[in-house]
């Protein structure tokens, strides 16, 4: 009988301490987040990720392999003046975001801004 209490008590504290650990990996995701220069960099991060494949992908052939995504990601430059003036013009389409869905560093990226895909 007190077997069995041990073990209610037990998970109990147990859940209680996941669910704490949880609630604090939140916090501190929204504390990077509300740090401005922390979330500058990873917004320019995405524009320029966005950007590059956007270019590439445009200027290449739309094949869609595992190997023409790695020589896409290989051949993405830094914005330059003019890139940045383009790219506040650029549309998102449901086919192009599905489309960069299918590379693990924009996914990383929209995580590490808290966004969901």
């Amino acid at each position: 009988m007190s077997f069995g209490i041990f073990n209610t008590i037990a998970a109990i504290f147990i859940e209680n301490t996941l669910a704490a650990a949880r609630v604090n990996t939140v916090m501190q995701k929204r504390q990077r987040l509300l740090d401005r220069s922390v979330f500058s960099q990873k917004a320019a991060e995405l524009v320029q990720f966005v950007w590059g494949v956007h270019k590439v992908r445009a200027q290449a052939k739309r094949e869609d392999s595992p190997e023409a995504r790695m020589h896409l990601l290989n051949s993405l430059e830094p914005m330059t003046e003019e890139d940045l003036l383009d790219a506040a013009n650029l549309q998102i389409t449901p086919v192009f975001f599905d489309y960069l869905l299918g590379f693990r560093e924009f996914k990383t990226i929209l995580e590490e801004l808290d966004i969901s895909e």
